[in-house]
């Protein structure tokens, strides 16, 4: 799945840009991926919540605050994507 200048391997947990592949954990693949298929949306807090946390019983929003750093920190060598907080509703993955 195309991500700007990345590829993700969803089954492998990897992403890669160019020659570089870059290892995600569980979290961040499954949230990456959610972003990803739908790139240029919102998506609400409480939707990612609940598609990433609600196995373990257990929403914690700061654990989602923290995964989004995460993945903004793998996703910076392209500057056509931010990834953006949307005060008070969630996040969204700008693609140019």
């Amino acid at each position: 799945m195309g991500i700007g200048k990345f590829e993700l391997y969803y089954r492998k947990h990897l992403l890669k840009f160019g020659n570089e592949e870059i290892q995600l954990s569980q979290k961040e693949n499954k949230l990456l991926a959610l972003f990803a298929s739908q790139q240029n949306e919102i998506l609400e807090r409480d939707h990612l919540l609940k598609e990433i946390w609600e196995d373990e019983g257990v929403f914690v929003g700061r654990s989602l605050d923290m995964f989004v750093s995460k993945l903004r920190k793998k996703l910076i060598q392209d500057p056509n994507i931010q990834l953006k907080n949307v005060r008070g509703r969630g996040y969204v993955l700008q693609v140019k």
